[in-house]
């Protein structure tokens, strides 16, 4: 994991790197990641809240709630990811 993170460091897309650190130091799920906005991340108390995914369903992308209530959750952020973030 240390490798493919090093990589995605180097790779031409910023953001494809965080969401890459979102998926791995967390353990989100591609739709919650993707279903991320601004407005769930606190840095102040290094939180994440997960209120929704993103969803594929044949032609149709959209975002939606999640599969249960306990997939709703708020997740502490690493000091380095948070300030990642940050930047």
């Amino acid at each position: 994991m240390r490798l493919l993170l090093e990589c995605a460091e180097q790779s031409k897309s910023p953001q494809m790197a965080l969401m890459l650190r979102l998926l791995v130091q967390l353990g989100l799920r591609k739709g919650e990641a993707l279903g991320l906005w601004w407005e769930d991340v606190d840095l102040e108390n290094r939180t994440l809240r997960i209120q929704r995914q993103f969803s594929l369903q044949g032609c149709r992308a959209g975002l939606g709630g999640l599969k249960s209530r306990a997939a709703y959750q708020t997740v502490p952020l690493p000091a380095d990811l948070a300030s990642r973030l940050a930047a």
